[in-house]
């Protein structure tokens, strides 16, 4: 059993009824592992839905205890603003992608997300990308 953070194009794909990130958060659940969303994705997820009935799709997947949603802690948002400060300028790097870092790191957890290029230069941080994205 492990500790896995979810980003969000991984929960995107997985509402979009995208066969591989299925396959994966099915697979993650069943081994048992601890499957954690930070607040900062969930947020990410209703800002992008379209309607009531998207909204209430992903309530619905919160409630069912599918996964744990990790709030934003004093140490998580304080290592987010260490790896903005360090990574930021040279490597483009938004807030909420160091928050979801930041909560990773903090959680012991391997990053699984799509978006190599925004994580692979933080010292310390594991990530996965389990598979490619398609259109």
């Amino acid at each position: 059993m492990a500790n896995y953070l979810v980003e969000t194009t991984i929960l995107v794909d997985y509402f979009r009824s995208k066969p591989p990130a299925i396959t994966l958060l099915n697979k993650l659940y069943e081994e048992e592992n601890l499957i954690l969303v930070p607040t900062v994705v969930q947020a990410e997820l209703y800002y992008g839905c379209r309607n009531e009935d998207e909204e209430q799709e992903i309530s619905n997947f919160v409630e069912q205890g599918y996964i744990s949603v990790v709030d934003l802690s004093e140490d998580v948002m304080r290592k987010a603003v260490e790896l903005k400060r360090l990574y930021g300028k040279a490597h483009e790097c938004n807030l909420v992608d160091m928050l979801i870092a930041a909560s990773a790191l903090v959680n012991s957890a391997v990053l699984i997300t799509l978006n190599e290029k925004h994580f692979k230069m933080i010292a310390g941080l594991q990530y996965n990308v389990p598979y490619r994205a398609t259109k």
